[in-house]
C-alpha cells in the first residue's frame, strides 16, 4: 500500500461490533500511557534507514492511521512530535500534489525532532519512475532541504539531477549521522557528487551506490567510522585517507574487470603505473578494523593494498574467474603479513573458480586468533573436493580413514580460537561425514570465556554453527548430543549479502 493510499483509510474500516470495545479500552488508559505505546510501536527497530526489516512500523506510515481511530487518539498523535520523526516518501507520479501537502504536514508535526528521511521509488516501481516524475517531485527534495538542520538519517534513491536539489543543504547538516545514496547514473548523465555533505561534521556512516566519484568535500569527515561504496576506485581510497581518517568499517566493491588496469599499482582511471608497495594510493585508513572487498579481481587488489595493524575482520567476496585457473590465497596471506594484524574474523566467498587447497591450508595457519569464520564455496568448480577438504582442515582430530590425496600438515588444530562457523553449502555438503566429525570434535574443545591464551595443540569449544537455508533435519540426528550440550545450530544464513550480518 502506498504512502498516499494510506490517507484514505478511515475508522469506518473497523467492524462496528469492535468499535465499542476499542472505545472502552482506549478510555481506560491515561494519555501518557497511550503516548508511550505509540512511541514503542512506531519507532523503527533498526538503526539505519536502508536496513530491511519485516516489522510493520519500519515500513508503513502508522502515525496517519492513529489519527483515523478516534478524536482522542488523533489529538495525542498529532501532538506527539517524536512519532513523526521517521518519514518514508515513495516517489510516484500519481497524486503528487496531495503527497507534497501530506509531506509538509508530516514534517511540521515533527517540530524540532531529529529526522530520519527516506525518498525512493514506490515499492511497485523502479528508478524508471524518475523518467516521468511530476513537477512536484523536485519540490519534495527542496522541501526536505528546508529541514536539513534536523536531518539525522537520510536515504535517497534517485537520479543525479534530483540529488543536485540537495546542494543547498551544504553547511546545514549539523546532526546528520547516517547517509545512504543510490544514484541512477547512466553514460548520458553527469556523475553524482556529494557536495551537500561537504560540511557534515557529525557524519558517521555513508553508503554510496551507483557512482564512483566524490566531490565538493571541503571539511574532513572526522567522525565517519563506516563507509561502503559499490563502485570503488583507487582515487576513493586516497580520498578516504585524507578526508575520513577515522574510518573503522570499510566495504568496497570494485567494478574493474581486467587486472591489466591495476597491474603494478596502476590507477584504473589514470592509465599510469608505478610500484604498488611505494604507492600511497593503496593505503587503507589507519584506524581500520573491518574490511570487505568484493569484485572480479579481488586478488589483484589485495595483492597491493596496505592495511594497518588495527585490522581485525577481513572478508573477500570473489565474482567470476578473474582470468585464473584456480583461486590462490597467497595474496591474502601476504596482505595479512604486511599488515601485521591479528584477525578475529575472516570470511571468503568464491564463485566458479576451483580453490587452491594448499594455499587455503596455509592461510588457515595464519588465522590463529580468528573466532568467527565464514565460508561460501558452494559454487566453486571443485566443490565436491571442498566438502571434504575444508572440514578436514578444521577438524582437530581428522580421521585417517577419511584422508584425501592432498598432503596437508595436520599435526595441530588450525584456527584454535574458532567459536562461530558460518558455512554456506548445499544439502549434499551437510551430509558429509567430514563435516559431521569436524563439528563433533570442535565441540570437545575447552571453554575460553576468560579470553586466556590457548595452549599449544589445544582449541576452543565451537559454540555456533550457522548454515544457509536448507533441510534442518539433515544434521539434527547426527549432532543431537552436541545440540543438547549447548551447540547452537541455525539454518538462516543468506545465500548472498554481508557474510557476518
Amino acid at each position: 500500500m502506498s504512502f498516499t493510499e494510506k490517507t484514505s483509510l478511515t475508522a469506518e474500516a473497523i467492524p462496528e461490533k469492535d468499535q465499542s470495545t476499542i472505545s472502552a479500552r482506549r478510555k481506560a488508559l491515561p494519555p501518557n500511557v497511550i503516548q508511550r505505546i505509540f512511541i514503542f510501536f512506531i519507532t523503527p527497530c533498526h538503526r539505519h534507514p536502508h536496513d530491511k526489516c519485516k516489522r510493520l512500523s519500519c515500513r508503513n506510515s502508522f502515525p496517519l492511521l492513529l489519527g483515523k481511530i478516534c478524536k482522542e487518539w488523533r489529538n495525542i498523535a498529532w501532538n506527539l512530535p517524536v512519532i513523526w520523526s521517521w518519514i518514508n516518501i515513495p516517489v510516484t507520479p500519481d497524486r503528487s500534489d496531495e503527497q507534497l501537502e501530506l509531506v509538509k504536514d508530516w514534517l511540521q508535526r515533527a517540530k524540532d525532532q531529529p529526522l530520519s528521511i527516506i525518498v525512493r521509488p514506490a515499492p511497485s516501481r523502479s528508478m524508471k519512475v524518475y523518467a516521468k516524475f511530476s513537477p512536484q517531485t523536485p519540490e519534495i527534495f527542496k522541501l526536505i532541504v528546508d529541514y536539513s538542520t534536523q536531518w539525522r538519517a537520510l536515504e535517497i534513491e534517485s537520479t543525479p539531477l534530483l540529488i543536485e536539489f540537495l546542494e543547498p543543504a551544504y553547511g546545514r547538516t549539523p546532526i546528520l549521522e547516517t547517509v545512504f545514496i543510490h544514484s541512477a547514473e547512466t553514460q548520458f548523465t553527469k556523475p553524482t557528487l556529494l557536495a551537500f555533505l561537504g560540511n557534515a561534521p557529525n557524519l558517521r556512516s555513508l553508503f554510496y551506490l551507483g557512482t564512483n566519484q566524490i566531490g565538493g568535500i571541503t571539511y574532513p569527515w572526522t567522525n565517519l567510522t563506516s563507509f561502503r561504496c559499490e563502485s570503488a576506485t583507487l582515487a576513493m581510497l586516497k580520498f578516504l585517507c585524507e578526508f575520513a581518517p577515522n574510518v573503522q568499517q570499510l566495504n568496497l566493491q570494485f567494478k574493474t574487470l581486467s587486472k591489466n588496469q591495476i597491474i603494478d599499482g596502476a590507477d584504473p582511471n589514470s592509465g599510469t603505473g608505478q610500484d604498488a608497495l611505494s604507492d600511497d594510493r593503496w593505503n587503507l585508513p589507519r584506524h581500520l578494523i573491518s574490511l570487505t572487498i568484493t569484485g572480479w579481481i579481488t586478488s589483484q587488489y589485495v595483492k597491493h593494498m596496505k592495511a594497518p595493524p588495527t585490522l581485525e575482520r577481513l572478508t573477500i567476496i570473489q565474482y567470476g574467474k578473474e582470468d585464473l585457473t584456480q583461486y590462490s590465497f597467497n595474496p591474502i596471506i601476504d596482505f595479512i603479513d604486511r599488515a601485521k594484524c591479528t584477525l578475529r574474523a575472516f570470511g571468503i566467498s568464491i564463485e566458479v573458480l576451483p580453490i587452491d587447497v594448499q594455499s587455503l591450508h596455509e592461510l588457515f595457519t595464519k588465522l590463529h586468533s580468528v573466532k568467527r569464520l565464514y565460508i561460501n564455496s558452494k559454487v566453486t568448480a571443485n566443490y565436491s573436493a571442498m566438502m571434504r577438504q575444508i572440514p578436514r582442515m578444521l577438524d582437530p582430530y581428522p580421521n585417517p580413514a577419511l584422508s584425501t590425496s592432498t598432503d596437508l600438515d595436520m599435526s595441530r588444530p588450525l584456527l584454535p580460537c574458532l567459536e562461530v562457523l558460518y558455512y554456506c553449502t548445499v544439502d549434499t555438503g551437510l551430509k558429509s561425514q567430514h563435516l559431521i566429525d569436524m563439528i563433533k570434535h570442535r565441540c570437545k574443545g575447552t571453554s575460553n570465556s576468560t579470553g586466556t591464551d590457548i595452549a599449544y595443540g589445544g582449541f576452543v569449544k565451537l559454540k555456533i554453527v550457522r548454515f544457509n537455508k536448507t533441510n534442518p533435519k539433515i544434521l539434527l540426528e547426527a549432532l543431537q548430543e552436541e545440540i543438547n550440550q549447548g551447540l547452537q545450530m541455525t539454518y538462516d544464513l543468506p545465500y548472498e549479502g554481508e557474510p557476518f550480518k
